[in-house]
């Protein structure tokens, strides 16, 4: 008994080399997806340095507290180049005036911010409502993310604002 070897014909290989090249796209365009939206390269980045100036302060919608923030890879290479937010962990004690959507926010309508060359953002956080606040540092590779795109570095800070005496 011979054993029989299986051919493809010619129509049938092109067919396949198509149909291999089209799978191999397919796969390379969900990696590009996952990395462009952080959800592998973000996974990467901490924050290396926190400084907040001050940590005390009044609610009256003027005292700030200058806070930078900033990001590196494991490695410690700075990551330029990110936008980086700060979500308010208690909805209740968002500003209206410096909020947007739960995000810290001194600009209308902008909550996130990009790092520069060194991976550094600054914040002048203030509030008009008096009491503990706590911000979380999230990241994401597109200033307008679709919020999957959007990684928590898993580092937080509270400032604690004093009612006005007004």
């Amino acid at each position: 008994m011979g054993k029989e070897v299986a051919h493809i014909s010619g129509g049938n290989k092109a067919l396949y080399i198509i149909m291999a090249a089209i799978l191999i796209i397919l796969i390379g365009y969900a990696v590009w997806g996952l990395i462009s939206k952080g959800a592998i390269s973000g996974s990467n980045l901490e924050v290396s340095n926190l400084t907040i100036s001050k940590d005390s302060l009044v609610a009256n919608g003027k005292d700030f507290s200058t806070v930078e923030i900033n990001i590196a890879n494991k490695e410690g290479i700075p990551a330029s180049n990110m936008w980086v937010g700060l979500k308010i962990t208690d909805i209740t004690k968002a500003t209206e005036s410096f909020s947007y959507f739960g995000w810290y926010s001194p600009e209308p309508n902008k909550s996130f911010y990009q790092t520069d060359e060194n991976g550094k953002v600054s914040y002048a956080i203030k509030s008009e409502i008096a009491g503990d606040i706590n911000y979380e540092i999230f990241v994401t590779g597109n200033s307008q993310s679709d919020g999957n795109g959007y990684q928590s570095l898993d580092k937080k800070f509270i400032l604690h604002f004093q009612p006005s005496a007004q």
